[in-house]
């Protein structure tokens, strides 16, 4: 691959069901005569109503400097909505909606969405699968389309999360994405 990216994000408790995060995306070529390194900046709020839902708003790539232009990210809304169906179920639907310009690919819609399902395996252990349509994909430089699967360790302190994905369009391809998360 030509890119490496890192994401850092903190989060602040407000009140027992308010939440609001900062995030920043580093991006690494490695094809220096293609694409520039880069960052960006997203902006979050998480409330948990209820027992069975959460929903979080978030404003991503709010800076949109050329460098990431050129990996066809630009700015966008997402509500991001988590429903707890049972306690070992759960469903995820992430519409988006995209406010600035990007790469001028074959998908000219505006909105786009990620929809999925988690299911609890053990106390620690997660098993993941989902869709997306319209979802900018960096490696791709573009909107792309398909489904994924994935799994997710909640350990004491950090968790692990690992995902496949397939992507139907604008090219078939395979990608992977890896995280750990660090909670203190």
């Amino acid at each position: 691959d030509e890119l490496t990216a890192l994401h850092l994000g903190i989060s602040k408790k407000l009140a027992s069901k308010l939440t609001l995060g900062v995030g920043a995306k580093f991006f690494y070529s490695k094809a220096k005569d293609r694409f520039e390194n880069s960052r960006n900046v997203s902006l979050s709020a998480t409330a948990a109503p209820t027992h069975w839902l959460q929903v979080a708003l978030i404003g991503d790539n709010l800076l949109s400097p050329a460098a990431t232009s050129q990996l066809g990210l630009e700015r966008e809304v997402v509500l991001g909505t988590k429903f707890k169906v049972t306690e070992k179920v759960l469903l995820y639907v992430d519409p988006h909606a995209h406010l600035g310009k990007g790469l001028d690919d074959t998908v000219r819609s505006t909105f786009a969405y990620e929809a999925g399902a988690e299911l609890q395996v053990f106390k620690d252990l997660y098993l993941r699968a989902g869709t997306f349509k319209n979802i900018t994909h960096p490696d791709l430089k573009a909107k792309s389309d398909g489904f994924g699967y994935g799994i997710g360790w909640v350990a004491p302190r950090m968790s692990f999360d690992f995902a496949i994905e397939r992507v139907l369009s604008p090219a078939d391809r395979l990608t992977y994405t890896s995280g750990v998360t660090l909670y203190f």
